[in-house]
């Protein structure tokens, strides 16, 4: 649960709280009608945005039950890249901002003060709520009970107005002055009045509504809700006390004559508080306005109709926050010096199937100078550009200085005049996806093999941590693989997958392993909820999301990249970690030294194969 977790909520509340009051107001006429709609809506505006972010939280990619589906693995590889790899990558970057209600690191923010007002408000509503609570039953009970007409009543000494006081088991309570000055058709008014109070439990409501007013107290819709289904209770009960009378002229002017002291505690019969309200009430009174003894069928049906049409609008509108830039900063032209003949190289198709063209990564040797170095795991964000200038064998790159730090380490490996023959490259990666609550290791961590351990470790006790797959592939150096575990879809678009791909062009440099990674996951949704694969049958109302994630990182034989791909679905986030380890021919592991001497035995580059100096 994030600050903006909340706003939405809020948010939410709003546009349900605006719906009702324009039904409310406009809609409806009938005193009972509008006292049942305002409840429904209260409680819609209580429930329904977190029902729609519980279930937008807890839609997991999980099977339930047992699944027909299993997945194809697709496994593969090119010819190596002429010559060898690359090496420095980035250094570890500062942890992405995450918004928590209790971090002071990442407080002050515009959403963590609103948070915490309306956290404030709330809490010293509902104190004062309780305060005034345990203040009106403690003075209650110390009034003297008596008996009218059957009626247990108590008496009050400072009381102007009849009220229900109580919350569980409500007694009427009558002014002292009454027992000498009201008449017994004053009498009959005002027990009417309270009984038909208590009969519609309003005590026990008008209680729970105080709660919803706290928690909600900046919603001046909530305010305006309650006072309409206050008012609409109140014309009830005034229509109860008249029912039998010839006129209602007369018990206009005995609330009139109870409404002049200040406002009474619990559910007082009348107060002057509001002198709008009791007009209403007044000419309600006045025009014989006839209530209904229950909610006809056809206003159940529309009150149905409007809240299922309200959650689903509802449930399409909410804040999102834009996503801390890692590669935010001004745009820089470099011009780098390249061999004739990497570009070539660049160009080199990563082996896929045909609609990788739509997720980034081209199936022929006809892509751009840009699209070459998105498939070695370089990023290209709005405005950047790449270009290759055959005249003065240069690569012109437009782009922020962190890609451009990626491109230079490429171009420099690509340099290089020596391979290592018999060395494979080990990749192994694990999808892992976690509430987004969760304690996480930054984005682009490099962690070592002890450090990674207790990572998983720390997740394996955590809930809600799911491993979706971990594929591994071993290659050559500056060969070009990629690795499926995905679900084919024929969209109307055209071919599509759910699943997880990661394309390597994993490259040896300086005894450091860059990681040239393109991954991807495609999640399927229908109807905006998230769907797991055995529910696949019907791919008509299906649409498939894609994170993808373009990084060149250098990493040490035996450490793992931790790589944040996003959210797939709100409250869940997905963490890719990659391990990159030097292997032999045998497929035992090698170290740093052993690698080294296989450089020295490495066969010489041909003169013509060397680029420029």
């Amino acid at each position: 649960m994030t600050p903006l977790d909340l706003l939405n909520v809020g948010l939410q509340t709003v546009l349900l709280g605006l719906a009702g009051w324009l039904v409310v107001g406009l809609v409806f006429r009938d005193a009972r009608h509008r006292a049942w709609a305002s409840l429904l809506f209260l409680a819609a505006m209580v429930l329904l945005p977190w029902m729609l972010f519980w279930q937008g939280t807890y839609s997991f990619w999980e099977a339930q039950g047992p699944s027909t589906w299993r997945p194809e693995w697709k496994v593969t590889v090119s010819e190596p890249a002429p010559g060898p790899a690359l090496s420095q990558g980035i250094e570890r970057l500062q942890e992405p901002v995450i918004w928590r209600i209790w971090s002071a690191r990442n407080f002050p923010h515009w959403t963590g003060f609103l948070v915490w007002i309306w956290c404030a408000g709330s809490a010293w509503m509902a104190f004062r709520h309780l305060w005034r609570t345990a203040v009106i039953n403690h003075w209650r009970q110390r009034l003297r009970l008596l008996e009218w007409e059957g009626t247990p009543v108590r008496v009050a000494r400072d009381l102007a107005s009849p009220c229900l006081a109580g919350v569980i088991r409500p007694e009427i309570v009558i002014p002292e002055r009454a027992l000498q000055e009201w008449s017994a058709q004053q009498w009959h008014w005002a027990l009417s009045h309270e009984r038909e109070h208590r009969r519609g439990a309003d005590a026990l409501i008008a209680w729970c509504l105080e709660w919803i007013r706290a928690s909600l107290w900046w919603n001046p819709l909530v305010h305006r809700l309650i006072a309409d289904w206050e008012q609409a209770r109140e014309e009830i009960c005034d229509r109860a006390a008249v029912e039998k009378a010839p006129a209602a002229a007369p018990y206009s002017e005995f609330l009139l004559s109870v409404a002049a002291a200040a406002r009474s505690p619990g559910v007082p019969m009348a107060t002057s508080h509001s002198a709008r309200r009791l007009k209403a009430r007044l000419l309600a009174l006045l025009e014989h306005r006839p209530v209904r003894r229950r909610p006809h069928w056809a206003f159940l049906l529309l009150i149905t109709s409007l809240l299922l049409l309200g959650a689903n609008l509802v449930g399409c509108v909410s804040l999102k926050s834009s996503p801390v830039g890692r590669d935010e900063g001004p745009l820089i032209t470099r011009h780098f010096k390249v061999a004739p003949d990497v570009i070539s190289r660049l160009r080199e198709p990563v082996p896929t199937d045909s609609s990788a063209a739509t997720r980034g990564v081209q199936p022929d040797s006809t892509v751009s100078v840009r699209e070459g170095l998105q498939n070695h795991g370089i990023d290209f964000s709005h405005g950047s550009s790449a270009d290759f200038d055959p005249v003065a064998s240069q690569l012109v790159v437009t782009n922020n200085g962190r890609r451009l730090e990626q491109v230079e380490t490429l171009v420099s490996a690509l340099r290089e005049e020596f391979d290592f023959q018999t060395v494979l490259i080990n990749i192994t990666s694990k999808w892992i996806e976690v509430p987004s609550d969760a304690p996480l290791v930054s984005d682009l961590s490099v962690l070592t093999e002890a450090r990674f351990q207790v990572v998983m470790r720390s997740l394996s006790q955590q809930k809600g941590v799911d491993l979706l797959t971990a594929p591994q592939i071993s290659m050559r150096n500056g060969q070009r693989a990629a690795v499926e575990v995905i679900r084919e879809q024929m969209m109307p678009a055209g071919k599509d997958f759910s699943g997880v791909r990661n394309a390597f062009v994993p490259m040896i440099h300086e005894g450091k392993i860059l990681l040239n990674c393109v991954a991807d996951i495609g999640t399927p949704f229908r109807g905006g909820k998230r769907m797991a694969f055995m529910e696949l049958t019907d791919v008509g109302a299906i649409t498939i999301r894609h994170l993808i994630r373009r990084e060149s990182v250098a990493v040490e034989n035996g450490e793992t990249l931790a790589v944040d791909m996003g959210e797939p679905s709100k409250g869940r986030r997905i963490m890719l970690f990659l391990t990159a380890s030097l292997i032999g021919r045998d497929g035992k592991k090698l170290s740093l030294e052993e690698v080294m001497r296989e450089r020295t035995r490495a066969p010489v580059v041909p003169a013509d194969r060397r680029g420029p100096r």
